[in-house]
């Protein structure tokens, strides 16, 4: 990597609003910079708690942080453009319609919490089973209705955490309990 995108990607990824604000200058002049920012205001552009803050820096500065709330927002699948969330440890998808989770959302290999309770989520997405890394998950009053937990859940042995209330999993409770021995569930 050149040492012209190094700093670049150091300002884009920065927490001062005013150095993602820089870089987006910079990127504005070169195609192959402009490649990096892209991605990120597309992806802003879906939500619309982020399309409402004031500049496409403020944008791309809340998307790049460690937490971000995207609860409420009345979407009913998100982006696979969620993969660029690279440095998230904490998700919020909270309050909306979702019913599926895309694929890509499990290239988010530092995230520890995905909060998904008050969606239309009828079983667990797949794709959380391969989070193994997960600590933390909020799947409580979804309209799951599972027979048997899915064996999936073996996996995810980091969970600490686990709110499956208003759900059929709490049916099963035993069961996850045997499955995840350091886990604290919410029924």
């Amino acid at each position: 990597m050149n040492n012209l995108k190094e700093k670049f990607l150091q300002l884009l990824h920065s927490s001062d609003e005013s150095n993602v604000a820089l870089a987006l200058q910079i990127a504005a002049g070169d195609p192959t910079l402009q490649a990096e920012v892209d991605p990120y205001l597309e992806l802003a552009s879906f939500f619309p708690k982020v399309t409402r803050l004031p500049s496409e820096s403020a944008k791309i500065r809340y998307l790049l942080s460690k937490e971000v709330h995207l609860d409420n927002q009345g979407i009913e699948y998100v982006p696979p453009l969620i993969h660029c969330l690279a440095q998230v440890r904490e998700l919020y998808l909270d309050e909306n319609e979702l019913f599926m989770l895309p694929t890509k959302i499990s290239q988010l290999k530092k995230l520890a919490l995905l909060s998904l309770h008050d969606n239309e989520l009828t079983e667990i997405p797949e794709v959380i089973f391969e989070m193994p890394w997960l600590e933390y998950l909020d799947i409580s009053n979804n309209p799951i209705e599972l027979e048997e937990p899915p064996i999936g859940l073996k996996k995810m042995q980091k969970l600490s955490y686990f709110s499956i209330w208003n759900t059929s999993l709490i049916m099963h409770q035993e069961t996850l309990t045997a499955w995840l021995p350091n886990c604290t569930f919410e029924i």
